[in-house]
């Protein structure tokens, strides 16, 4: 994340916007009597304009004109915090630069700066609620799963337990489509489902068919819930607190 910012990587995220860390800052938080690095800052995003020939709605016809080099306009920027240790990167909330936009601006950024021999694989933490969206409805009729492989120590005993096998196993990624037998649904309370879908959660993305706790068919895509971390703290103190409550959470 440092050299992103040092080598100041500028990545399109749509036709017109583009996305870029404005600021830096290095700071350290403590955690069990050790101190951690956490790189803190701000995120912006602005608008890209290109061409030099525009119309000019006074005169009713087109003109050339020449934008000043470097300067865009419509920037939006929020706060960010990365904890190189755990390999965590948050934003505060904010219309203008979202979740979406910043994964895509993270995985270009990252293709500019590590050597293409290594694979970084970015992955979105989603909603609890979302997960359990599934594991409470009425029926699961299909399932879609991505995963890939994790270092943490974390979850309930179905995630452990399919986290386990996986690791045994050598399994880098797991991209599976499960169906039902003839029984017509799967079982939502087996450890193999519970435990996709608690890896899925912040290790890969899950796609459900599912009559809903309604009594409705819906369809479940948990990419499209990003988690949402409600930290109480001043402004001083909030990157520990945030630091502490991830390291509680994987069980460091």
């Amino acid at each position: 994340m440092r050299k992103i910012f040092e080598d100041d990587i500028h990545i399109l995220i749509s036709s017109d916007k583009k996305i870029t860390l404005r600021t830096q800052h290095i700071g350290r938080v403590g955690y069990k009597e050790k101190e951690y690095k956490v790189l803190y800052g701000k995120i912006v995003r602005y608008t890209t304009i290109e061409g030099e020939n525009w119309y000019n709605e006074k005169k009713r016809d087109y003109q050339k004109h020449e934008m000043p080099k470097d300067i865009f306009p419509s920037p939006f920027e929020t706060e960010y915090i990365y904890f190189p240790n755990i390999h965590r990167f948050y934003i505060k909330p904010n219309g203008k630069v979202t979740t979406k936009g910043v994964m895509t601006f993270l995985l270009g950024a990252f293709d500019n700066v590590v050597p293409p021999d290594i694979s970084i694989k970015i992955r979105l933490m989603q909603s609890q609620d979302v997960v359990d969206s599934i594991i409470n409805a009425q029926s699961i009729h299909s399932l879609k799963i991505n995963l890939t492989y994790t270092n943490d120590d974390i979850g309930g005993d179905a995630q452990e337990e399919m986290d386990r096998l996986i690791k045994e196993a050598g399994i880098g990624e797991v991209d599976a489509f499960l169906k039902p037998d003839g029984a017509g649904e799967l079982k939502k309370d087996s450890t193999m489902i519970r435990g996709y879908l608690e890896l899925a959660k912040e290790h890969g993305t899950a796609e459900a068919s599912v009559i809903n706790e309604n009594g409705e068919k819906d369809k479940i895509i948990t990419k499209d819930y990003p988690d949402k971390i409600i930290v109480s703290a001043t402004e001083n103190t909030f990157a520990t607190e945030l630091f502490m409550r991830e390291m509680k959470r994987l069980k460091k």
